[in-house]
């Protein structure tokens, strides 16, 4: 039986092969055939068939045609799933999928956020905004914190060092609360 991962990245192939405009598959050589200055094939024996090959198998999916307008972008959309599902693998597709799920998730505390600090804090608008715009700062400083790490080593390493020194930073902001 073939590795999990073979059986993905055949099915990614039948996928992309059943789209329209795409090449025929290849078939298999027909063991029937001949090779030149070779000896005739004999003719095996039979063998006894195995439990497993006299079992009733499952009757093949019946599936229902949609419009061939449909057809074609279902079948885009499967094969490029199917492509990234053979390429990066399902564990890492999904943990994906979760973080932007968590991203998007975040987004809708934000308005109650925003009636605590009024409310419950007594908060005035532009003390809000200061607030929240001064949390979002790191945010903007991201991609000037990857450059940095990228174009100066710390002791032959660019990435550990400054996660380590942004944590201490954090866990000093943390503390001063």
């Amino acid at each position: 039986m073939p590795s999990p991962r073979r059986q993905r990245e055949t099915r990614a192939l039948e996928i992309d092969m059943a789209l329209p405009g795409s090449p025929a598959p290849r078939r298999a050589a027909s063991p029937a055939r001949k090779v030149v200055g070779s000896a005739p094939a004999q003719p095996r024996a039979k063998r006894a068939a195995s439990p497993a090959a006299t079992r009733e198998r499952p009757p093949p999916r019946t599936t229902i045609k949609p419009s061939p307008r449909k057809a074609a972008a279902g079948a885009l959309e499967l094969s490029w799933l199917g492509r990234q599902r053979a390429a990066f693998g399902l564990p890492f597709l999904t943990c994906i999928c979760v973080v932007y799920f968590a991203q998007g998730f975040r987004a809708l505390s934000g308005l109650a956020t925003q009636f605590f600090l009024k409310d419950s804090l007594g908060l005035e608008p532009a003390a809000i905004q200061s607030l929240l715009a001064t949390a979002a700062l790191p945010w903007s400083v991201k991609p000037l914190y990857g450059l940095v790490s990228d174009a100066v080593p710390i002791r032959g390493q660019h990435r550990k060092p400054y996660l380590v020194l942004a944590a201490a930073v954090g866990l000093a902001a943390w503390s001063g609360l």
